[in-house]
Formats: structure tokens, C-alpha cells, sequence
């Protein structure tokens, strides 16, 4: 049987070495670890221009079990469906020629303690990975956040370490590189938001209104009183008809000895159609899209600023600046380290198809963070339809 600090050692090897190997080293429950590579810059300093070499840096990204807020707060929480991946617990096994139990057990009952003071407050450290720690820096607002070790951090620059930061001279110029007044250094602070999570709220139905035809409102008619007829007496009534056989005998004749002619032909009458003059006039609207976005705002990155930092101010969520790399895409070469006053315009989310307030956005948002990170963002309408959210 082999003692537990001997498993956890012999792990936090085989996680080195795969880190150092640049393989990602996957921990369900807590995240993804990532070694980076970040290219030669040049440092702006009092004394002047410094070339910097490149240097390897630890990304981090969260799992969601870590950024769900009830964990924080409450004292029972619910234990995550998986510590430790099967391949990690067979390749240690096989490597180490242990039992594959008794890893499994080994390295649960480690996250175990690692999550259980991580949501009571407490700084805690894993596999020498670095340190995990919450604050609260806006009131009800947690951040989860993440320093690597320095042990870790010398390990995988250790290739680079026969490079050193080199003063140029004023005639020597590196278009190519970028210039910073900040050192980018692998063991900055990474920060996420811890979000509740948010249910949709059902939309009350609204009431069917049923359209009834109006009916036409009957106008009272006025009854006209009729005058009886006139009796006539008995004695004119044969007087009457011999006058009207008189009349119709005289208008026969003078119909017969009248002279006949045709009839004139009624004329057709020609309806002209009129053409009204109407030119169609084009309404100029302005349609919102990601490729033209509206500017909320247009600053100028401050010394050490963030494309975090600047969702956090604007939107109130860290997460959503990938959103302001989209919209500036072409002058930020990369994400994780902006140029001292430059200018960078910050969109208005209504042209993005997400709710500011839902878990479906800041998954999405984290979707679009893994593209980025991996320089394989092209298009906001191609690869949205790609993006499978959990």
C-alpha cells in the first residue's frame, strides 16, 4: 500500500511535466492550467528602452463548479461529479506502478480539503500550482482569484533563463514589438467574477385581446306621416279614361308621321388613370451590428489597465471584455497586455444577441475567451454559430 504524500508528490510531477511539455492539465472540479507563450516586448523605464525576452505564463481558466456564489456562502455544498480525471489517475498509476484506488482516493481526499478551504475564505494552495483566494472588492460582487507559483513559474522559463532584459540604444528600433510601460510579468493576479446562478424568469402572458367587429349604430328614421288618399267620386272616374285614350292616340300619330333617324350612339367614356409623381424616399436607418457597433465610450488605456478592468467599469462583469477586444480587434495585437494610452473604443452590448444579466451570457462570453486566448478569432457571426455552450 503506498502512503498518500508519496501520490501526491509523484502527481504534482506528472502535472509539472505535462505543463512544461505545453499540454493542458485539466482538474474538473477546478479548472484548466495552461502554459503560455508570451513574445520579447519592449519596457519603457526611466532610464530607457529595455528589451525583455519572451517568458512563459500560467493561464488559468475556472471551472464553473468554482464560480457558483451559493458555494461561498452556504455550509453544505454540494460535492462536484468528478476530482480528477480517469487518464491522469491511470497514466500516475502505470507510471508509479500504483493501485488505481488508492490514487483516485489520494488525490479527491486533496481537492477535497483544497475546496473546502477555498469556500470557507481561506488562501489555499494546490499541487504547488499557486494560490487561490476570494475577495470582494465591489460590495456583493466575489472575485475568484489566482496567483501562479514561483516554483512553477521558474520551471517552465527555465529554457529562457540564459536571456536577460537588454538596454537599447536610442538608434535601435523594433517596429514589430510591442511597447509597454508595464512588465508583464507570469505571476500577475487573475481575476474572475463569482456569479448566482440565474434562472430565467417566465414573461407573464400578456391577455389575448379578441377583436369584435364594431357594430354601425342604428339612427332612429323619423316616421313621416302619410296623407290618406283623396276619394274621388264614382261620376269622374270614365272621364279620366277617355282623356288619357285621347292622349296616347295623339302621341301615336305624331310618332308615325315624325321622320325617322338613327339614334345617336352613347360615347364611351375614356377614364384616364393618373399617375401620381411619387418618388420612393430611402429612410436612413442605423442598423446595429457587431462589425459597427455604437461607442458608450472612447477612453485611453491608463498605466497597467485591463481589458477586464474595463468591462468590469463599463458593464459589471469582467468576462464581457472580450467583447471590447472584438471591437478593437485590429489595434490590439494581444489581449493580455494593452499599450499605455492607447485608445480603445468600448461598444454598447445591444448590438451582441446575450442578456447582460444571464449565466447563458457569461458562458458564452468565456466561449469567446477561449478563442481569443488561442488567436483563432475571425469573425463574430461565423463562430457564433460554432460556439456550444455547457
Amino acid at each position: 500500500m503506498s502512503d498518500k504524500s508519496d501520490i501526491l508528490r509523484q502527481a504534482q510531477a506528472l502535472m509539472q511535466a505535462r505543463l512544461v511539455e505545453q499540454s493542458d492539465l485539466v482538474l474538473p472540479c477546478i479548472g484548466l492550467f495552461r502554459a503560455r507563450f508570451c513574445e520579447e516586448y519592449i519596457l519603457t523605464e526611466e532610464r530607457g528602452r529595455m528589451l525583455m525576452p519572451p517568458h512563459i505564463a500560467l493561464e488559468f481558466i475556472p471551472a464553473e463548479y468554482l464560480l457558483e456564489a451559493q458555494r461561498y456562502t452556504q455550509l453544505d455544498y454540494d460535492a462536484p461529479t468528478s476530482y480528477v480525471t480517469q487518464e491522469f489517475i491511470e497514466s500516475l498509476a502505470l507510471l508509479h506502478n500504483l493501485d488505481e484506488e488508492e490514487v483516485s482516493r489520494a488525490l479527491a481526499a486533496e481537492i477535497k480539503v483544497f475546496l473546502d478551504g477555498l469556500f470557507r475564505g481561506r488562501r489555499v494552495s494546490l499541487f504547488s500550482l499557486g494560490d487561490f483566494y476570494v475577495t470582494e472588492e465591489v460590495e456583493g460582487v466575489l472575485l475568484l482569484n489566482f496567483v501562479p507559483s514561483s516554483t512553477i513559474l521558474e520551471l517552465l522559463n527555465q529554457p529562457f533563463s540564459v536571456y536577460k532584459p537588454t538596454l537599447l540604444r536610442e538608434s535601435v528600433q523594433f517596429p514589430e514589438l510591442q511597447t509597454t510601460s508595464t512588465v508583464a510579468e507570469g505571476a500577475t493576479v487573475a481575476q474572475f467574477a463569482i456569479t448566482d446562478s440565474i434562472t430565467a424568469s417566465e414573461e407573464p402572458e400578456k391577455p389575448e385581446v379578441i377583436e369584435q367587429p364594431i357594430q354601425a349604430e342604428s339612427v332612429p328614421v323619423e316616421a313621416t306621416p302619410v296623407a290618406p288618399p283623396k276619394k274621388k267620386s264614382r261620376n269622374t272616374a270614365p272621364t279620366l279614361w277617355i282623356s288619357l285614350a285621347v292622349v296616347a292616340l295623339l302621341a301615336l300619330v305624331v310618332w308615325w308621321l315624325a321622320p325617322k333617324s338613327p339614334a345617336p350612339l352613347p360615347e364611351e367614356s375614356k377614364q384616364v388613370a393618373v399617375v401620381k409623381d411619387t418618388i420612393p424616399v430611402a429612410k436612413d436607418t442605423l442598423i446595429l451590428t457587431p462589425e459597427n457597433p455604437i461607442a458608450i465610450d472612447t477612453i485611453q488605456v491608463s498605466r497597467g489597465g485591463s481589458l477586464a478592468q474595463i468591462a468590469r467599469r463599463y458593464y459589471g462583469n469582467v468576462y464581457y471584455w472580450v467583447y471590447i477586444y472584438m471591437a478593437n480587434k485590429d489595434s490590439i495585437p494581444d489581449p493580455n497586455n494593452l499599450r499605455y494610452g492607447q485608445t480603445l473604443m468600448v461598444p454598447s452590448l445591444e448590438c451582441y444577441d446575450l442578456r447582460k444579466d444571464s449565466l447563458e451570457a457569461v458562458q458564452e462570453a468565456k466561449a469567446w475567451e477561449t478563442i481569443i486566448q488561442n488567436r483563432k478569432f475571425e469573425s463574430y457571426r461565423e463562430q457564433r454559430a460554432t460556439i456550444s455552450l455547457p
